[in-house]
């Protein structure tokens, strides 16, 4: 389990794989149809994966419309920071 948890991390939240990434169409996407970057009230710098596909399925499962994205951690370890789904992510799409 711990292997596939860290070969999505290379896979999935590697900005330098972004311009591959494609759709169901097969049309590659723009790096700005995958992330987006904001300052939240403490003026950290927030990223939030909106791809289509992560978009659709975030606003499904927190029967919210209005999502943005869902954003990445930003606060702990070098590692985890931009590596993975924020652990506050309802608190900061609310």
């Amino acid at each position: 389990m711990l292997t596939l948890h860290e070969i999505s991390l290379v896979l999935l939240f590697n900005d330098e794989l972004f311009p591959f990434f494609i759709d169901e169409n097969l049309k590659t996407l723009n790096t700005k149809d995958i992330i987006h970057e904001e300052k939240n009230k403490f003026n950290q710098k927030i990223l939030y994966i909106k791809s289509p596909n992560v978009l659709r399925i975030a606003k499904k499962h927190f029967n919210c419309k209005n999502l943005k994205g869902v954003p990445l951690e930003y606060n702990g370890k070098p590692t985890a920071v931009e590596a993975h789904l924020s652990r506050k992510a309802i608190i900061l799409i609310i």
